[in-house]
């Protein structure tokens, strides 16, 4: 019945421990070695009880009351530990009271079975309760203390546990110290019994939830999560773990729930991954070692690069030097490398920081409710733009509805896991039906956008008026209204019981082409419009810029690729405003690009200065966060004059490229990039991705430039021009200055016009100009060097 802890102390107090076991059970009759069993003394009884009594802060103690009254209060504790057995549990035999240095060991026992696990603990803390008492009044009648609250300080730490018949009672002993030691509680003594077992019987279940993709909507991968058998005390992770990790027992636990997983990993197509959950003790023990999860993807067909070991943050990483060895050499082989719950507890931070992983993977703590706390979504900003900049990926655990799922598409995020997107489940769950719907209506279609901005103009701005009938009206009544206006193409049919929400449409050429059909006036005449109108029809919001909308219709299907198309209000899809035609819709396209072709710069093809100014208005008019970068090239005019204007061109037209490129990848689909002329170009982006494509355009321009350049000159690292007065000088190679001017996010960065705005940059751009290389300074931070190269 003991209560193995098998838990390895390979310290001072393990050693302290032994030094005691020795003394003990030395004086224990007929026992002279700590390794011999007591089945001599246990010949005619069925088992042994251990009480352990441990002073609490036993130093602490003793310089407050000295060294006489602490051996005089050791003495009566063997005193008082006797008497508590003898007088208040009589129906246990007293076996032997042993001092154990600052401690005392009593031994009991009973003509009857053992006690249960519950009973042997109450007569545990009842034993301790007693000689607590009595040894407090003992120092206050016997002492000269002052101040009875000093004696309030006095506890003690109770350890127990039972050897029965043949068994061991080193190892009774122990357990006995241990439960003292690291307070252990009835539930945990239980669990970790089963515990044991589980692991002895790899009795675990595994399940699997997806990571997918925002930009496909496609499964990337599978974490790999731990479940105790169901319904028993260790079922949840939450309890498991934490049990494994107190009785050192976390290794071999985590080794059988790991091959486990893989398994399973065969199945996985290549391009799909396994997060397999590692805490950072065990992947910087010498014990563990990847060659046996190499041999099992072997077996599976896989490599490496199948897995991802996710460090979770169970416990602090205290040797980071160490630690990022012994993760090279995983990385080596081939694994990639997430870390778990960034954002809640010990230093996930630090380990981001100095790990620099393949994946980071933000705690469900800063994703709940996101979507109503600005300052969670500053803070998953911070990492997206953090990962960036060294090439990690991030991932949003724990989205949990659609709310949540909207906010983290907005800020950028690219991958998300979640009981939203799909419980974990053996061996590997669809994705569920409430994110697949959402991914095929909004996340497919733009909607989930950080703004609603374009120089293309919205539906709102093109939508027609257009007649609707509700779902009941006669086709008849339909009919008259197409007879009275000939120019009428459709109708649209709302639903009276939601509020008019439009859910159908008629189009004037479909109506009458079921009137064509044989027998078909009479049939459909007087019946209800709703069993001729199209049920699926494109549905648009008012805030849903043109250019998205005509990609959309012209992917319907042959036969409604002409019909108009529905808009309603951007906040309620109840709200129905009228109708876009084909016609308009292509008309407006036409005659923007018409416009933007005239509008445009020559050499770049960009936007000039016409579409610009009309941008930035519509931010300023909106009053929404915007942010405006502008860029401008050091020491141009060198190499122009150097080079001439022809390469000058060259350069010009590179730099327009590469901010364009940049833009594409890292700014939204609504970003405008323009040239003002010459060397000055212009974005116009939001204040999240700002610094973020800045860092990216320096980055590729210094990896670019040189390029430009002679060898001989690029070797040298400058170039020789002369001045007005014809004096020889060194132009430097050239480098980016940039300007970031971040609008609308609070009272000091409102600007109510252009002038306004162009006076804030031009002060920005002359102190970047001041800094030698590529630089970029912000109205916002004090940190004007944040994106030097």
């Amino acid at each position: 019945m003991g209560y193995k802890f098998n838990l390895n102390l390979n310290d001072i107090l393990y050693r302290k421990f032994m030094n005691k076991l020795e003394l003990v059970v030395s004086k224990i009759p007929y026992i002279s070695n700590p390794l011999v069993t007591v089945s001599y003394y246990l010949k005619d009884r069925q088992w042994i009880g251990i009480l352990y009594l441990e002073i609490v802060n036993f130093n602490a103690l003793k310089e407050k009351v000295g060294k006489n009254t602490i051996e005089s209060m050791l003495n009566q504790m063997q005193i008082e530990c006797k008497s508590a057995i003898q007088k208040n549990f009589s129906k246990y035999l007293l076996i032997k009271v042993c001092p154990w240095g600052d401690d005392v060991c009593t031994f009991i026992t009973s003509n009857n079975s053992p006690p249960s696990v519950g009973e042997f603990r109450k007569l545990a803390y009842d034993f301790r309760d007693e000689v607590r008492n009595n040894i407090r009044e003992f120092l206050a009648r016997s002492t000269g203390i002052e101040g009875i609250a000093l004696l309030e300080q006095l506890n003690f730490h109770i350890g127990y546990s039972i050897a029965e018949k043949n068994a061991d009672v080193y190892r009774a002993l122990k357990e006995s110290f241990l439960i003292a030691k690291s307070k252990y509680n009835l539930d945990e003594l239980k669990a970790l019994e089963l515990l044991k077992k589980l692991i002895e019987e790899k009795n675990f279940n595994i399940v699997y939830q997806p990571l997918v993709s925002l930009s496909t909507g496609k499964v990337i991968g599978y974490e790999a999560l731990t479940r105790g058998p169901k319904d028993s005390i260790l079922e949840s992770p939450a309890k498991l773990f934490p049990l494994a990790e107190k009785a050192n027992l976390l290794y071999a636990l985590e080794k059988v729930t790991r091959e486990k997983a893989l398994e399973k990993i065969g199945q996985l197509t290549d391009e799909e991954l396994l997060f397999l959950n590692i805490n950072p003790s065990i992947l910087n023990d010498p014990s563990f070692s990847g060659d046996r999860t190499k041999e099992i993807l072997l077996k599976n067909g896989k490599s490496p690069q199948s897995v991802v070991f996710e460090i979770t943050e169970r416990t602090a990483i205290t040797n980071f030097a160490a630690f990022r060895k012994a993760l090279e050499h995983y990385r080596k082989q081939g694994f990639k490398i997430a870390i778990d719950d960034v954002g809640a507890g010990y230093s996930s931070l630090q380990s981001v920081a100095e790990l620099k992983p393949d994946f980071i993977k933000i705690d469900r703590s800063l994703i709940a409710n996101i979507n109503m706390d600005s300052t969670k979504q500053a803070l998953l900003e911070t990492f997206i733009t953090f990962s960036r900049k060294i090439n990690s990926i991030v991932i949003a655990e724990g989205i949990e509805n659609e709310d949540e799922l909207e906010v983290v598409t907005k800020l950028g995020l690219s991958i998300a896991q979640g009981f939203y997107i799909a419980r974990p489940s053996a061996p590997f769950p669809d994705l569920s039906d409430s994110f697949k719907s959402i991914f095929q209506k909004k996340l497919l279609k733009g909607e989930y956008k950080h703004f609603e901005l374009n120089i293309l103009p919205t539906a709102k701005e093109i939508v027609a008026p257009a007649p609707f009938v509700p779902t009941n009206e006669q086709v008849k009544k339909v009919v008259n209204i197409f007879h009275e206006d000939k120019y009428l193409t459709a109708v649209v049919v709302v639903d009276p019981d939601a509020g008019n929400k439009p859910v159908g449409l008629i189009t004037r050429d479909n109506l009458f082409y079921k009137f064509g059909k044989q027998y078909g006036f009479d049939l459909y005449y007087q019946r209800e419009i709703k069993l001729l109108m199209d049920e699926q029809p494109l549905i648009v919001k008012a805030n849903m810029d043109i250019g998205i909308i005509s990609r959309i219709a012209m992917k319907r299907d042959s036969e409604k690729v002409y019909d108009p198309i529905i808009v309603v209000d951007y906040k309620s899809d109840k709200k129905y405003l009228g109708i876009i035609s084909i016609q308009k819709l292509l008309n407006t396209v036409s005659n923007l690009k018409l416009k933007l072709a005239r509008e445009s710069n020559p050499l770049t093809g960009l936007p000039g200065n016409i579409v610009i100014e009309s941008e930035l208005m519509k931010r300023i008019k909106k009053n929404i966060p915007y942010a405006v970068l502008y860029l401008d090239l050091d020491s141009f005019k060198g190499f122009n004059d150097k080079y001439g204007f022809e390469r000058g061109d060259v350069a010009i037209k590179m730099t327009g490229r590469i901010i364009s490129d940049t833009v594409s990848k890292f700014g939204n689909k609504d970003d405008l990039v323009g040239h003002i002329g010459g060397d000055d170009f212009i974005i116009i982006t939001t204040p999240q991705k700002a610094e973020t494509i800045s860092h990216e355009i320096i980055k590729s321009f210094t990896q670019t430039a040189t390029s430009l350049y002679d060898e001989e000159d690029r070797a040298r690292g400058y170039i020789f021009t002369t001045d007005r007065e014809d004096r020889k000088i060194k132009i430097p190679i050239m480098s980016v200055s940039i300007a970031g001017v971040i609008a609308n996010t609070d009272e000091s960065n409102e600007f109510k016009d252009l002038d306004e705005l162009a006076q804030v940059a031009a002060a920005l751009k002359k102190k970047a100009k001041e800094i030698k290389g590529n630089s970029c300074v912000f109205n916002n931070s004090d940190n004007v060097n944040m994106c030097l190269a």
